[in-house]
Formats: C-alpha cells, sequence, structure tokens
C-alpha cells in the first residue's frame, strides 16, 4: 500500500481565497499495476472571523456553499475540478455538518455528491453553527 502526502484542496468558491482543508488520498498498487484510491481522507480548518462573516453573507442570501475537488489525487495542481455544491442553509447543527460522496476510477474523481445529512426543507430558518467546525463524513465508491 502506497500512501500520498497530503494533497491541499480549496474548498468554496463561494468564499473567496479560503484554504479551509486538505484532503490526503490511500492508495492501493492493485496486482495488475494499476494504482486505486482507497480512502479519502479530510481534514478540515476552522473558519476566520473573515470567512465566519463570508459565510453568514451565504446564509443570508440563501446561496450555495461550494467545494472543489482536483479530478486527480495525483496531480492536484492541475487544471481539472469536480465542483459540487449545497444551499448553505442545509449546513449548520451543531456544527457545520458535511457529507461527501465521492465516485472514483483509479486515481480519477468522476463525480462528488456534496450536501449535508439528512433533509433540508424550504423554507428554512436562518440559523448560526453553534460550532464553526466542519464534521465531515466520506462515502467512497470506486467504479
Amino acid at each position: 500500500m502506497l500512501s500520498v502526502t497530503p494533497i491541499l484542496f480549496p474548498l468554496a468558491p463561494s468564499l473567496p481565497a479560503s484554504r479551509l482543508g486538505i484532503m490526503v488520498a490511500r492508495l492501493d498498487l492493485k496486482s495488475n499495476a494499476k494504482l486505486t484510491v482507497t480512502k479519502l481522507q479530510f481534514s478540515r480548518n476552522g473558519f476566520t472571523n473573515e470567512e465566519k462573516e463570508k459565510f453568514k453573507n451565504l446564509l443570508q442570501g440563501d446561496d450555495f456553499y461550494r467545494v472543489r475537488l482536483p479530478s486527480n489525487v495525483l496531480s492536484p495542481a492541475g487544471r481539472d475540478y469536480i465542483i459540487s455544491s449545497v444551499k448553505a442553509r442545509c449546513l449548520p447543527r451543531e456544527g457545520l455538518d458535511e457529507h461527501f460522496v465521492i465516485l472514483m476510477e483509479a486515481v480519477n474523481i468522476l463525480a462528488v455528491n456534496y450536501g449535508s445529512p439528512g433533509a433540508c426543507p424550504y423554507p428554512l430558518q436562518l440559523k448560526l453553527p453553534f460550532k464553526w467546525a466542519f464534521n465531515s463524513h466520506t462515502v467512497l465508491k470506486n467504479n
């Protein structure tokens, strides 16, 4: 099994210049010499005061919170990205609860389903998170 060094990924073009986390990919070299991602792990940073204000603006405007991941975990600085989004109002609970379902083929991310666990009915009362930190849950599906 091979491990890849942490890959810094920019999250949320909705919050310009934010670097709210890193992604670590664990790779496995299959018998046919094909690299496959066996685990993606996210480590999230807390919000700065400026990022909190920007997120509050997303909530008040009922806008989308977007995440952007590299389409290839071996070349994260490339030009190709996978973008997914959720209404910002769906994330706050005790913290900011997010759920990733990532469809992979070898080392390529084909699709990302990003959202919050559970339903997000409309209209939803404006709610700020009690704790300004992400609780991330990831499901990895290999094609």
